[in-house]
C-alpha cells in the first residue's frame, strides 16, 4: 500500500526533507523563491513528483534513490535554481523539465533498462549527466533551448542510447562515451542555430555516432578510438567545420558539409 510521505503547497522560503521506503508515493508543491527539498529513498519501488514555481530565484531539488522502478518527475520555473538526482538500480526513470536562465541540472544513473528525458528552456543553462554502467535498452535525452547554454555527459554504459539536443545561439556539448563489449551504443546529437560547437569522445567497440549540425558558425571535433564504430557527421550551412581523429579497426567515417 502506497503511502504519502509529504505533499506541500508552501509560499515564500521553505526547507523540505523526506526520507522515505519501499512502496511510497511523494507530490510536493512549492510556490516561491529560495525554497528547498531533499529527498531520499531506500530500496524499493517509489514515485516522486514534485513542482517548483518561482518568479524570482534559488530553488533547490536534491533526490537520491536506491531500487528498482523508482521513478522521478521534477518541473521548475524561475532562475538560478538546480536539481541534483541521482538513481541506482534497474527500471528507472527520470524525467526534469526547467524553464528560466541560470539553471542547472546534475543527474547521475546507475543501472540497467533506465528512462531519462531532460529539457531546459531559457539561457545560461547547464546540464550534467553521468551514466554509469547501464545495461540493454536504456535511453538518455537532453533538449536545451536559449542562449548560452551547455551540455556535459559521461557515459561508460554499453547498449544504450544518448541523445542532444541544442536549439538556440552559442550553444555548447561535450559527450564522452566508453564501452567494453560489442552492445549496440548510439549516440545523437543536434545542434540547430548558430554559434554552437561539439565534442564527441568515444572509445571501445560497435558505438554510432550521428552528429547534425543547422544553423552557421558551427564546429565539431570527435575523437573515435576502437574497433567497429561508426561515425555520420551532417553540416547543413556555410563556414563550419569538422575535425576527427580516428584509431583503431573497421571504423566508418562519412561527413557531409553543405554550402
Amino acid at each position: 500500500m502506497k503511502k504519502t510521505l509529504l505533499t506541500a503547497a508552501i509560499t515564500l522560503a521553505l526547507t523540505a526533507t523526506s526520507t522515505s521506503y519501499a512502496g511510497n508515493t511523494l507530490n510536493a508543491n512549492q510556490d516561491g523563491s529560495s525554497n528547498n527539498i531533499e529527498v531520499t529513498q531506500g530500496t524499493g519501488s517509489s514515485n516522486i513528483d514534485i513542482t517548483q514555481t518561482a518568479e524570482s530565484a534559488n530553488s533547490s531539488l536534491v533526490i537520491a534513490q536506491d531500487g528498482e522502478t523508482n521513478s522521478i518527475t521534477s518541473t521548475q520555473s524561475g532562475t538560478d535554481s538546480s536539481v541534483v538526482l541521482t538513481q541506482t538500480g534497474n527500471d528507472n526513470i527520470m524525467v526534469v523539465n526547467q524553464e528560466g536562465d541560470s539553471n542547472s541540472l546534475d543527474i547521475t544513473q546507475a543501472g540497467s533498462e533506465s528512462y531519462g528525458s531532460f529539457s531546459q528552456s531559457g539561457s545560461g543553462n547547464t546540464a550534467t549527466g553521468s551514466i554509469l554502467n547501464s545495461g540493454s535498452d536504456s535511453y538518455i535525452g537532453f533538449g536545451q533551448s536559449g542562449d548560452g547554454n551547455e551540455v556535459l555527459v559521461n557515459s561508460n554504459s554499453s547498449n544504450i542510447e544518448l541523445g542532444s539536443q541544442q536549439v538556440g545561439d552559442g550553444n555548447f556539448a561535450d559527450i564522452s562515451v566508453s564501452s567494453d563489449s560489442d552492445d549496440f551504443t548510439e549516440v545523437l546529437l543536434t545542434q540547430d542555430g548558430d554559434n554552437n560547437s561539439a565534442y564527441i569522445q568515444s572509445s571501445g567497440s560497435g558505438l554510432s555516432i550521428l552528429a547534425e549540425h543547422i544553423g552557421s558558425d558551427n564546429s565539431i571535433d570527435i575523437n573515435v578510438a576502437g574497433l567497429g564504430n561508426k561515425v555520420d557527421i551532417l553540416q547543413e550551412a556555410s563556414n563550419q567545420s569538422a575535425t576527427i581523429y580516428a584509431a583503431g579497426e573497421s571504423n566508418s567515417i562519412m561527413v557531409v558539409q553543405g554550402e
